[in-house]
């Protein structure tokens, strides 16, 4: 069975084989946000809105104007199973898009889910060593895959500008008792995406010296975004709160950043497991010429970093 919801520009589709449609209760809303971390509280209003006008719990089947986000609920008597699928550019009657669908759903998604899924735990087995250290499909085994899997989705990108808080006495004409940072890019991990979706430093070198293991670009990446958050003193702040998503889930008396605090700079334990690594030969001759050239570019600004560190928090 297909359903297709149909959009401009583009439909969703659901597909299954495993129940009826008899079972199947579909209903949308169309929002038009500026945000998406407060995407909960639309949807949460809305199926209020609609229990209070209709008494059905559900969303209420009705599109704002100029909408930037649809949601969708799906209803469905368990046990089943069904597959989603969003297909930009398919307004046209193609016979293409139906083999587009065909090849992201049913038995050829789950082939290739399982290919991907092979192709990841072969990869981790390598790289980590661990059929030296764990037994075969044992729970520590398990449990690091899912710690990696989970360390590399919540790699995000941020942007905004930190509050850095202005010595104690000194306020702004408009009384404000901060001043904002230079508007910033981060590429980095975070500790948890739902509850911490933001950068911490002291946190970002521990978190590299394992995905540095994985994907040595996606970590000089990382650090090279830190790095770049470096001001003129040498100082980092150490709690990136960049973007709506970040500030909405920080209390407001820890938003301030302070310019006399520091965190230790673990970054470097992973810059000298790379710096190691060329010496040891674990790379490539193209990933070491890449490594050393990041590092050389580096160097100025973690000599600016631990020369501000070592000056200011020490006793």
């Amino acid at each position: 069975m297909l359903i297709q919801l149909h959009m401009t520009n583009f439909h969703v589709d659901i597909c299954n084989s495993v129940f009826s449609q008899d079972n199947l209760e579909i209903h949308r809303a169309g929002f038009k946000s500026m945000s998406m971390h407060n995407l909960s509280d639309l949807v949460q209003q809305a199926v209020a809105t609609n229990a209070m006008q209709s008494g059905n719990l559900n969303l209420p089947d009705i599109t704002e104007d100029s909408s930037n986000i649809m949601v969708y609920q799906v209803s469905i008597k368990s046990p089943a199973q069904i597959d989603i699928v969003f297909l930009s550019g398919s307004a046209s009657k193609s016979p293409v898009i139906e083999e587009r669908i065909s090849k992201l759903t049913g038995p050829m998604l789950s082939d290739r889910l399982e290919t991907k899924q092979k192709e990841f735990e072969e990869r981790y087995d390598q790289i980590f060593n661990v059929n030296n250290k764990v037994q075969v499909d044992s729970k520590e085994l398990s449990v690091g895959r899912a710690a990696l899997s989970s360390l590399l989705g919540g790699v995000g990108y941020f942007y905004g500008q930190s509050k850095i808080a202005l010595p104690k006495g000194f306020t702004q004409k408009n009384g404000d008792k901060y001043i904002s940072y230079w508007p910033a890019a981060l590429y980095t991990a975070v500790p948890s995406r739902s509850f911490f979706p933001r950068g911490f430093l002291w946190d970002e070198g521990f978190h590299q010296l394992v995905i540095w293991r994985w994907d040595v670009h996606i970590s000089m990446d990382i650090i090279g975004h830190w790095l770049d958050l470096l001001n003129s003193d040498g100082w980092i702040p150490r709690e990136q709160i960049l973007g709506a998503e970040a500030l909405s889930k920080v209390p407001e008396e820890f938003v301030l950043q302070y310019p006399s605090n520091g965190n230790p700079p673990t970054l470097f334990l992973a810059i000298r497991d790379l710096a190691s690594g060329i010496h040891a030969q674990q790379f490539s001759d193209e990933e070491a010429e890449k490594i050393s050239s990041f590092l050389e570019r580096a160097y100025i600004r973690l000599n600016a970093w631990f020369q501000w560190f070592n000056s200011t928090q020490s006793g």
